[in-house]
């Protein structure tokens, strides 16, 4: 069996290593050792996941060896020593989803969060995770500065707030379709063929309405 995921946390590791036949490998954990520089992954081409957290690395420059891995997704570098524009390194890789960088004097900057996320439209996840509203706010706010950012925001907010409302309006005609219907089927004596949609009491459909109502902010 290939070997797909190794774990060597806590051995005091310089230097990485010994890993050139590992062309399958998936998971790579080296936290907690003494690495000073990301190097010796370029036969992992398959890594997804790397932990390089609690080591001493100090700067974008000793990360680049990353890019020799273009499969990676995960990333985990906190509690290092790391300084400096790291962003331009993470945004070479085409499929990074979550990373996790506290812990190192570089978060202190200015906006960086904000800054990253706009340069590194995969992500999802930056120390925790990054929600739709934060990902347009923080491209406008790279773009077109702070009050744009603002802007994007309060219209995210109102249209998702429109949308709740159109949903109750559907869920409302839906309601009085339904009423409407089991009234003639009532009417005529022919019950034959009603679904279980239309056997609910006219308290049950009042309970799904005020739920809606709730849903969409109007209680």
């Amino acid at each position: 069996m290939p070997l797909r995921c190794l774990y060597l946390s806590k051995n005091l590791i310089n230097n990485i290593q010994g890993l050139d036949k590992l062309s399958l490998l998936v998971t790579l954990d080296l936290s907690n050792n003494r690495i000073t520089n990301v190097d010796g992954l370029e036969g992992c081409t398959s890594l997804k996941t790397i932990n390089l957290s609690h080591n001493a690395l100090s700067s974008a420059e000793a990360l680049e060896g990353l890019l020799a891995c273009p499969s990676l997704d995960n990333i985990d570098v906190t509690k290092n020593r790391i300084e400096g524009d790291v962003t331009s390194v993470f945004a070479k890789l085409p499929t990074l989803h979550a990373l996790s960088v506290n812990g190192n004097p570089c978060t202190q900057t200015q906006a960086f969060r904000k800054r990253t996320i706009a340069a590194i439209p995969t992500l999802s996840y930056l120390d925790r995770p990054i929600d739709e509203i934060e990902k347009l706010g923080a491209h406008a706010f790279v773009t077109e500065g702070p009050e744009k950012e603002q802007e994007v925001r309060l219209a995210f907010i109102a249209n998702q707030k429109q949308e709740r409302s159109d949903e109750l309006l559907q869920f409302r005609t839906w309601q009085r379709e339904q009423l409407a219907l089991r009234k003639e089927k009532m009417a005529s004596g022919n019950t034959e063929g009603m679904s279980l949609i239309t056997e609910f009491t006219p308290e049950e459909m009042a309970d799904r309405a005020a739920e809606a109502q709730k849903a969409a902010g109007t209680l």
